[in-house]
């Protein structure tokens, strides 16, 4: 459940992006499927997690919207020496850009369990992200050179 700052961030965004609330009602449905307590008839923001939030995020900053909100919004289990909330949308990110938009959140763990030996992004320490998104930035280099020189 989130809590009112993401809510209302959330509205904001709808209204700079001048998005009708048929269309953000649809994009709820989407990027909280997953979402416990998500009703089938009539989604609602009060149900999304944080993950969803910041799937729902990236999605509005990719129809150019631009927060003007703080960066940091401290997660409820933010723990010392742990991942900060941005490295892991980056990572989620980055992941996305390498899959191509077919990677969830389940290829990512069974990836980095491989690669890092942790089974979630959520459980990374905060030099365990920095390298993940440090490889993943080299991945993403390598296939867009490789779909270059196969053009």
């Amino acid at each position: 459940m989130l809590d009112q700052k993401r809510l209302r961030l959330l509205w904001v965004a709808q209204r700079k992006i001048n998005l009708c609330d048929d269309d953000f009602r649809r994009l709820i449905a989407l990027y909280g499927k997953d979402c416990p307590n998500m009703c089938e008839g009539k989604p609602s923001t009060k149900h999304l997690t944080l993950q969803a939030f910041d799937k729902l995020m990236m999605h509005f900053e990719d129809l150019g919207f631009v927060s003007t909100a703080k960066k940091k919004m401290p997660s409820a289990d933010r723990r010392p020496g742990a991942a900060t909330p941005l490295q892991i949308i980056l990572v989620n990110r980055l992941w996305q850009d390498f899959t191509r938009g077919k990677g969830n959140q389940r290829s990512l763990g069974v990836w980095l369990e491989q690669t890092f030996k942790v089974s979630s992004v959520h459980f990374m320490s905060f030099n365990q992200a920095r390298k993940t998104i440090t490889a993943l930035k080299k991945m993403n280099a390598r296939q867009l050179n490789l779909t270059q020189v196969d053009a």
